[in-house]
């Protein structure tokens, strides 16, 4: 729906770039799936597990991609084996995170050798997003206080030496006309 779909559509073709480059049957964890449209329909074709810490959120995934794997997880500690992950994903999640640097490492812990992050999250260093928060979320999103949710503020630098915590970074760029950062981060080889 406008105006969400201003947002979400550029982030799904970021995201389906990937995801659709990946082998049949790669391995694909979504970190903070949320209601799982990133990566669900993928279910099949690639070996999905979906992982959030809102029972509501697993449950409804499960019925709605039977396909898919779901469960209940907390981010910074995965119940996923070591090296097994050939692709996560981390839509709007990494920004509500209090420990992302922890959790980014977490990730690694599971990535296969040469596995990708996949990131997307608001981008607070330009005016564009701070606007959105200012006027949409102020007037439309009810219950949700973006100040109490989005404890992280990423701007491209920040996001960058996150990921680079642990993975190398490929690439740090916004999208949708500045509104959205998205980072690509691999496990050496």
């Amino acid at each position: 729906r406008f105006p969400r779909s201003l947002v979400h559509r550029p982030i799904q073709r970021f995201l389906r770039t990937y995801l659709d480059a990946a082998p049949a049957g790669a391995r694909v964890l979504d970190a903070g799936c949320g209601n799982g449209i990133e990566t669900g329909p993928y279910a099949g074709h690639l070996r999905v597990l979906g992982l959030d810490y809102q029972p509501a959120y697993a449950a409804c995934c499960a019925r709605r991609y039977p396909d898919a794997a779901y469960a209940i997880a907390h981010l910074a500690h995965l119940p996923v084996a070591d090296h097994c992950i050939d692709v996560i994903v981390m839509n709007q999640v990494i920004e509500h995170l209090e420990n992302p640097v922890a959790v980014i490492g977490e990730l690694s812990r599971v990535l296969a050798a040469g596995g990708r992050l996949l990131v997307a999250t608001p981008n607070y260093g330009g005016v564009a997003w701070p606007l959105v928060e200012a006027t949409y979320h102020r007037w439309f999103s009810g219950e949700f206080n973006v100040k109490d949710n989005h404890v992280m503020p990423y701007r491209a630098d920040t996001l960058r030496t996150h990921l680079a915590s642990a993975l190398v970074v490929d690439r740090v760029e916004t999208i949708c006309a500045g509104l959205i950062l998205v980072g690509v981060a691999r496990k050496p080889v």
